[in-house]
């Protein structure tokens, strides 16, 4: 569920009473679960290890293996890539792939990148992002493409990973005017905590501190503003 900056709020929401932190149900689609694996070609601007830009993509027509939320595409579905350049970086890329079927739109953003690994012969990209399905809340998850050269051709293949162990569940601790607030992330990807004392009015909600991106699994924030009871918290994700 996309808000109107582009970025998409994540259900771990708290509330600040008298009494401490609550942590409360916040209604919404179920989030994505599952993986999906690409199999095509793609055109690059160079050799393998001179290259900085995949230039265009084609017959990413077979979807190679599907479960959990991504299941209904099953095996024949195609997929629409994103041209974009890799050295150094593009980023965001909204969106990075699409695809459809039955009415279903299924599509990822790709909010980091970075060459793991490069050679003569065989290159692979990997980051993070937030992946969206009709009917779905938007998640965030990982994505990887692996480029080989067999002779005179350059084969593609690229694969999503969305788990709901990485929506962000928030953590607190509370001491005085302060309250201290940690969250599981994924590195690179930019997390924002917004704050409302009306949980039920979307234009009450506003950006409080910084962009917080971390090369580790946890975010942190503090906050001392503002500390009177019936204020909520939330995160939001995505560029």
């Amino acid at each position: 569920m996309k808000t109107k900056a582009g970025r998409c709020i994540f259900a771990a929401t708290i509330a600040v009473a008298w009494a401490g932190v609550n942590f409360l149900a916040y209604g919404a689609e179920p989030y994505i679960n599952g993986s999906i694996s690409f199999t095509g070609n793609a055109g690059m601007n160079a050799s393998i290890s001179a290259a900085t830009t995949f230039t265009n993509f084609w017959n990413v027509s077979g979807v190679a293996a599907t479960n959990g939320s991504y299941a209904p595409l099953g095996h024949a579905a195609s997929a629409n890539w994103t041209s974009f350049t890799f050295n150094p970086p593009t980023m965001p890329l909204m969106p990075l792939w699409t695809c459809s079927t039955n009415g279903v739109a299924y599509s990822f953003d790709a909010t980091s990148m970075s060459v793991v690994f490069s050679s003569s012969n065989f290159l692979d990209i990997q980051g993070s992002g937030i992946a969206h399905i009709t009917g779905y809340a938007d998640t965030p998850g990982l994505w990887t493409i692996g480029v080989q050269q067999i002779g005179a051709s350059v084969s593609f293949s690229a694969s999503t990973i969305v788990s709901e162990t990485n929506v962000p569940v928030i953590h607190c601790d509370v001491g005085g005017n302060k309250i201290m607030m940690s969250w599981n992330a994924l590195p690179g990807l930019p997390y924002q905590l917004q704050t409302s004392t009306n949980f039920f009015d979307p234009s009450a909600w506003g950006n409080t501190g910084y962009v917080i991106t971390t090369n580790g699994t946890t975010a942190m924030v503090s906050y001392t503003n503002g500390m009177e009871p019936g204020r909520f918290f939330r995160v939001a994700a995505g560029p």
